[in-house]
């Protein structure tokens, strides 16, 4: 209740649990006001999901001319930047730079962290955007200093690029800065889905109605009950269709994405014999000693962590070498998988006398993620003075991988 003058009064409150509206795609609900006497307020809401299909656009385009409804998704992942400028202050130093993104239609941003003192930032961040008609809107995205408010680069791209490419998609694309006095870039990793109406599922439930033959089919369960001759929702039409790019900043193809593999888990024991369980990594290390040049090769992993059937992870691996911490290194990543191939293998430069005292951390991370950030599914530290031989045999190993809340886990077995 507005008061002028006063504070208002609340004179009552109501909720409604997301999944519930998602599940029933279009709704039409009278709900009951939560502490208050009496009253109800009515809401009506259309579950969206997206869509590549062109036919799709059009009828959304239709339906949205002369309103202001979002046609399209864009899902924006910015990997990093490179060759920065100085940031322009009374000594010229490494700026803080954030990248800025917004649709030039809308006065909305959305920003990065800001990265201290470097001019290759790395953010593997990704954001979620509507936009109103693909056709004509552009990106707008500026890199600009956190100490001074300069503008260290700007980009303007136009989305009819994007919707006139195939699949709607930038796979890791560096894109040029302008405004920057050099051969600065961003790279970056767009899609571009269109929105498409959920389709209502007809709920039907038991009571003593049923009986005379009346049915209620607007009504909605805040608990989440359902009846038992509800029938099933098509989760894919509900699932996430999250692009978050885990990908190597090199790859600069458009690769296509492999897709799940349905493969069957063999038991892995320890060196004691007891079955090793949970999710694990199998990796090979191999030192060439005249080289002197580690080669670390990832295979596969199996019982990654899920949170449910219907939307699995997109996993890739991360490696760092430790204690150096040079730029990190990733693989691919694996479409909807708990148990993903990737066979990739990368080398380091480490000499002979160093080996064992490195550490290698391997991290396992589900491109989807958030929409701020890649989540990190599980990791291990690989000790090279416990697992690599430095006469030039290579070793395949299993090792155990620890969730980020749990502890962490040493168990490894030979191949």
């Amino acid at each position: 209740d507005f008061d002028q003058g006063t504070p208002d009064e609340i004179m009552g409150r109501a909720s409604v649990p997301i999944c519930s509206l998602a599940d029933r795609g279009e709704s039409d609900l009278w709900i009951n006001l939560q502490e208050a006497t009496s009253g109800q307020v009515r809401i009506q809401t259309q579950w969206m999901t997206m869509s590549n299909e062109r036919d799709d656009y059009d009828d959304r385009l239709e339906e949205a001319y002369g309103r202001q409804l979002s046609t399209a998704v864009l899902i924006v992942y910015v990997d990093s930047c490179k060759q920065l400028p100085l940031a322009k202050s009374r000594v010229s130093t490494k700026p803080d730079p954030i990248v800025q993104i917004s649709i030039a239609s809308s006065a909305e941003y959305q920003e990065t962290r800001s990265v201290k003192h470097s001019r290759n930032p790395e953010y593997e961040q990704g954001f979620v955007f509507l936009v109103n008609n693909p056709e004509v809107d552009d990106l707008d995205l500026r890199v600009y200093d956190e100490k001074t408010k300069a503008d260290l680069g700007l980009l303007r791209l136009g989305l009819a690029n994007l919707f006139k490419r195939e699949g709607m998609e930038y796979f890791n694309q560096p894109f040029k800065l302008k405004r920057t006095g050099c051969e600065s870039s961003v790279t970056l990793h767009l899609q571009l889905y269109f929105t498409r109406k959920v389709p209502r599922r007809v709920r039907r439930r038991r009571s003593r109605s049923v009986q005379s033959g009346e049915m209620d089919l607007d009504s909605i369960s805040l608990l989440g009950d359902d009846s038992e001759d509800e029938s099933e929702t098509d989760q894919q039409n509900l699932q996430k269709l999250s692009i978050i790019s885990g990908g190597s900043v090199e790859s600069l193809a458009q690769p296509e994405l492999r897709q799940r593999k349905n493969m069957t888990t063999r038991d892995v024991k320890n060196v004691d014999g007891k079955v090793v369980s949970g999710p694990r990594i199998l990796v090979s290390l191999q030192y060439n000693d005249t080289e002197e040049i580690l080669a670390v090769t990832i295979h596969r992993a199996v019982e990654l962590p899920s949170e449910n059937s219907y939307d699995l992870p997109d996993p890739f691996v991360k490696l760092i070498l430790l204690p150096d911490r040079p730029k990190k290194r990733k693989t691919e990543y694996v479409q909807e998988c708990t148990s993903p191939e990737w066979e990739e293998t990368f080398e380091y430069s480490i000499p002979r006398g160093q080996v064992r005292d490195k550490e290698i951390d391997l991290v396992v991370v589900n491109r989807k993620g958030l929409f701020c950030r890649s989540a990190d599914l599980c990791r291990t530290i690989l000790q090279l003075c416990d697992c690599c031989e430095i006469t030039g045999k290579t070793t395949s190993r299993w090792f155990s991988l620890s969730r980020p809340d749990s502890p962490k886990l040493e168990v490894g077995s030979f191949f």
